[in-house]
């Protein structure tokens, strides 16, 4: 017996005159013929074993969780995959990426479901490039450790990391992977500028420049491992002072506590408030 009829097959052979009698269940079915003989071959619907499984159910389950169980030839079923916390669900085994979908029953088949651990993007830039740079950074499993290292350049140092939210100033920096973020080491110069006020009568010498008047200078160097540096000198130039006195008296004259009795020119020094010579 021959069926062309998808989703029907064989079930056995009965006499034409008692169908319900089962000759045989051979087929094809060798028969010896002593006479007029009818026989009827029976077809049944197909039936398919069926599975739906989770690859791994730590990671997430199936709906139905079924293996080998028998179904009609084309028979429609609902099936679905749920991830479990901190897990995601990546596909069926025949390739569909649907969480919850159709199946139709032609043939015996598994479907299998598949999870991966939930993944997220860490990464670490430095603020410039010129200062430094970073390591450890990728795409991790939640619940990952990440160590994240800052290495400054010769002429700069570490400050800290942040990542918007908060800042950490451990270098290497270690954490749990809860989220996706991005760090930024945050390097800045070793060769802090320096910054100096001075406060003159006439006038200063400041790394071999003679100043006489007030004002800010800056000066720029390079540190013998080649680093840039620079100096700045906030300069206030105080000029000395002298003040005359012309009096007349009779007989005496006291000036500044002192008693004098003869005609002259008499000078006293002084130093100002501001450490100025001042004559008068």
């Amino acid at each position: 017996c021959v069926i062309n009829e998808p989703g029907w097959v064989f079930d056995s052979w009965r006499t034409c005159q008692d169908q319900n009698t089962v000759v045989s269940t051979q087929n094809p079915l060798t028969v010896e013929i002593q006479g007029y003989t009818c026989y009827c071959a029976r077809i049944k619907r197909g039936k398919s074993l069926l599975t739906v499984q989770s690859s791994n159910t730590t990671m997430g389950t199936v709906t139905p969780n079924i293996k080998n169980q028998q179904y009609d030839y084309g028979t429609t079923l609902d099936i679905s995959a749920t991830p479990n916390e901190d897990y995601v669900f990546t596909g069926w085994s025949d390739g569909s990426t649907e969480l919850e979908r159709s199946i139709t029953v032609t043939s015996d088949a598994v479907y299998t479901a598949y999870f991966k651990k939930k993944t997220y993007k860490i990464t670490a830039v430095p603020n410039d490039a010129a200062l430094g740079s970073c390591t450890g950074y990728g795409t991790f499993d939640k619940n990952a450790t990440v160590t994240l290292t800052a290495t400054a350049s010769g002429c700069s140092r570490f400050v800290k990391w942040t990542d918007g939210e908060a800042e950490y100033t451990a270098n290497p920096y270690q954490f749990t992977v809860k989220e996706a973020k991005d760090f930024v080491a945050v390097f800045e110069s070793s060769i802090a500028p320096t910054e100096e006020s001075v406060t003159v009568c006439g006038s200063y010498v400041w790394n071999g420049t003679e100043y006489t008047e007030s004002g800010d200078y800056t000066k720029h160097f390079t540190t013998a491992a080649g680093c840039d540096s620079s100096a700045t000198l906030h300069l206030t130039v105080n000029s000395s002072v002298t003040n005359e006195l012309s009096e007349t008296a009779c007989d005496s004259y006291t000036w500044d506590g002192t008693e004098y009795t003869v005609s002259g020119d008499y000078v006293k020094q002084y130093t100002t408030a501001t450490g100025c010579a001042f004559a008068a």
